[in-house]
């Protein structure tokens, strides 16, 4: 039993209506899907990894793949420009690249650099709360901090 209606809306496997109201009559529904409600819908698995950098932000990335045996595949990291999300690599109707690199049998990690809507998390720091979050969260330190955390992550999971 769900407790939200609009999840019993998934019919083998897919998401089939729009949401009840909107503000904007978007056209496409991928629109009002997360990330692992679209890789699913296009038939991939996703699997969510937490990076910790080493001044404590802790980072969503994403694993697409399309559910054989990870051995032995290149990897392909993939990460947003500035104030943007994983979203952006698989919200265009054509061309979807996390997708076209999954399908093309690569090992696909989407990286989310700290202080978008899947990274707000850190050790000790609220983004809420602590205005100090907000002091390390530029483009500076995602390079020095966030980038580095990522290749060393996929390097070790991908056995690459």
């Amino acid at each position: 039993l769900s407790f939200d209606p609009y999840l019993d809306k998934k019919i083998d496997g897919k998401w089939r209506e729009y949401p009840p109201f909107s503000f904007i009559d978007h056209p496409h529904l991928d629109t009002y899907r997360t990330f692992e409600e679209i890789c699913e819908n296009a038939g991939f698995n996703v699997e969510r990894h937490w990076v910790t950098t080493q001044d404590g932000y802790i980072n969503l990335v994403f694993r697409v793949n399309d559910g054989k045996p990870l051995v032995n595949r290149p990897a392909a990291l993939l990460v947003h420009g500035l104030i943007d999300s994983a979203d952006v690599w698989i919200l265009n109707e054509r061309d979807k690249p996390a997708i076209h690199f999954a399908d093309a049998g690569y090992d696909v990690w989407v990286a989310n650099t700290r202080g978008n809507k899947y990274s707000r998390f850190h050790t000790h720091l609220d983004a809420d709360y602590d205005m100090e979050y907000w002091d390390n969260a530029y483009s500076l330190e995602i390079a020095r901090n966030d980038i580095p955390a990522f290749v060393e992550y996929v390097k070790l999971h991908s056995n690459v």
